[in-house]
């Protein structure tokens, strides 16, 4: 289920660029976790899936690094504020 679920996400990031946590599709991740997918279907899934966002990483908005100066930035004003 959680391979599911986490690969799922990835594929929303890459296309619609947030995550969502609240998961529209918990009841059919549930089913998963209950054993509505069998191993050989979950790695074949699981491999498809990989290849295809591997495919929509190419093309994909998001940047392909952190802004690191940006962070370092953030992580400072927090340290900062809290003094």
């Amino acid at each position: 289920m959680h391979l599911v679920r986490l690969l799922r996400m990835c594929r929303e990031i890459l296309t619609e660029g947030k995550v969502i946590v609240k998961r529209p599709d918990a009841e059919d991740l549930l089913s998963i976790r209950a054993g509505a997918w069998s191993y050989e279907k979950l790695v074949s899934w699981a491999e498809g899936e990989d290849r295809a966002l591997d495919e929509l990483a190419k093309t994909s908005a998001l940047p392909k690094a952190p802004d690191r100066v940006a962070i370092d930035r953030l992580c400072q004003e927090m340290v900062e504020a809290s003094f």
